[in-house]
């Protein structure tokens, strides 16, 4: 009689595997990045995704800075703290928080995997992923302009979105 086995799928990263934060933003958990966007079937290591992570934090990191200091300064201990709004039982600064990291991520990422030995075809399919990183890059500025609406007393700010590149 002959059967099918089936192999145990080998987690791509570690268990509970994230990019610690500073503490007052929040961890990101490879995993939230990993199936948020597609990174192909593997192609995307663990050190080169905790790599993109790690300079999408440093990123957010500066420009955020003059937005957390404010919160800081009126009490925020945490980026939770910035508001008590809420979607689908989550903080909506932690919620921003993430996007902003799964798109700044995902554009370092796109960016990055231009094969240096492609064929016209492969030139073709790279100006794609090139569309898909501005993409990425357009939804993590939204991201920051959302989180920066929130301001210090559960109040709002009134924060332009557009972002344009003269030629």
């Amino acid at each position: 009689m002959a059967g099918l086995t089936a192999n145990p799928v080998t987690p791509l990263d570690p268990a509970n595997a994230k990019v610690g934060a500073d503490g007052w933003f929040p961890d990101i958990p490879l995993a939230l990045v990993r199936n948020s966007v597609r990174l192909g079937n593997g192609e995307v290591t663990t050190d080169r995704l905790r790599a993109a992570i790690e300079a999408a934090m440093l990123t957010a990191f500066r420009q955020l800075a003059g937005w957390r200091a404010t919160h800081v300064l009126a009490g925020a201990e945490k980026l939770a703290d910035v508001t008590a709004e809420e979607i689908n039982d989550r903080n909506q600064a932690e919620a921003l928080w993430e996007r902003l990291i799964i798109s700044l991520t995902a554009a370092d990422l796109f960016a990055g995997s231009r094969d240096i030995t492609a064929t016209d075809r492969g030139l073709y399919r790279a100006t794609d992923k090139e569309d898909g990183a501005d993409e990425y890059h357009r939804r993590a500025w939204a991201a920051v302009a959302d989180l920066k609406t929130f301001a210090p007393g559960n109040t709002r700010a009134d924060v332009p979105r557009n972002r344009v590149e003269l030629i």
